[in-house]
């Protein structure tokens, strides 16, 4: 890999796969939404549907579409705007990629999502595929277009499945939202879903090394890959976790009721990953301290 392009380079995860590819000291363009709150660190500001796709793909040797919504309640307010964020902008990529002169590695960020309430444990990439979201039904129609492209015109590529990412930079979801509020003085601490619901929690620097990491080893045939830890973690323990990492002695109490399209228990299988040397293994308590302190450092 000589030249990458990032798609969503302005977002959380964007941002981390960024430095991974400078660390690595691979050329770099990076695109994002005009307007964003890292805009003005773009080489390219603009609406994907919008862009030379056909150019950026004679450019590059892989590209990373990590562009689009990972909102799971805003998807089920808005299926139309999910559609198009995650959907639309791959189908146009993958155009775009069909229609170049050497089609780039195409690295499509799926999500766990694609799974739905878990059948076995842990979910291997051959589980079942049952959606209970849009969000997550986006995501699995991308990973269906990437195999069409793939078949049909030769696209090379490869879809990731993240499980649930966390750490510095990230500014919504469950690590970041309790984790402030308890460096807020919070006591007890109100939690909207039940104690005993799990997640695989995978910190985010592992999970851009892995990315670039599989976009250098794959076979590239529009497979998939589980981006986890392996490791279950209750809502239960990660309040411990997180207590203790914001050096606050608070309680908490847990709300019963699950919130619609989020699964009960949920966490991966890596070992597809790992058989290409991938490996994903920061501890999580490493994970939230380091969290803790960027989120004190920058608080707003």
């Amino acid at each position: 890999m000589k030249h990458a392009v990032v798609l969503g380079a302005g977002g959380f995860l964007g941002g981390w796969v960024v430095r991974e590819l400078a660390a690595r000291e691979i050329q770099v363009t990076t695109v994002g939404r005009a307007g964003g709150p890292q805009a003005s660190a773009l080489d390219i500001e603009a609406d994907i549907l919008d862009l030379d796709l056909v150019g950026l793909c004679n450019e590059a040797d892989v590209i990373f579409h990590l562009a689009g919504s990972g909102d799971v309640p805003h998807s089920l307010e808005q299926p139309g705007v999910d559609l198009r964020a995650n959907l639309q902008t791959t189908v146009a990529l993958l155009d775009g990629a069909r229609r170049a002169k050497d089609p780039p590695r195409v690295v499509l960020a799926s999500s766990a999502a694609v799974y739905g309430e878990s059948v076995t444990v842990p979910m291997s990439e051959s589980h079942p595929l049952l959606p209970i979201s849009p969000y997550g039904v986006s995501k699995l129609a991308a990973e269906h277009y990437l195999r069409v492209f793939h078949r049909l015109h030769g696209v090379p590529g490869i879809a990731v499945r993240p499980f649930s990412v966390y750490g510095p930079g990230q500014r919504k979801l469950v690590v970041h939202d309790l984790l402030k509020r308890l460096l807020a003085g919070e006591d007890p601490l109100l939690i909207s879903a039940p104690a005993d619901v799990t997640r695989d929690f995978v910190y985010v620097a592992d999970i851009a090394a892995a990315m670039v990491g599989l976009a250098e080893r794959a076979p590239a045939q529009a497979e998939a890959y589980n981006l986890a830890s392996g490791r279950a973690t209750s809502l239960q323990e990660l309040f411990g976790g997180l207590r203790d990492a914001a050096g606050y002695d608070a309680e908490a109490v847990f709300i019963q009721g699950q919130a619609p399209g989020n699964p009960a228990h949920w966490y991966g299988d890596p070992s597809k990953a790992a058989s290409l040397g991938v490996t994903m293994d920061t501890p999580l308590a490493s994970g939230l301290a380091a969290t803790a302190v960027w989120l004190k450092e920058s608080p707003s």
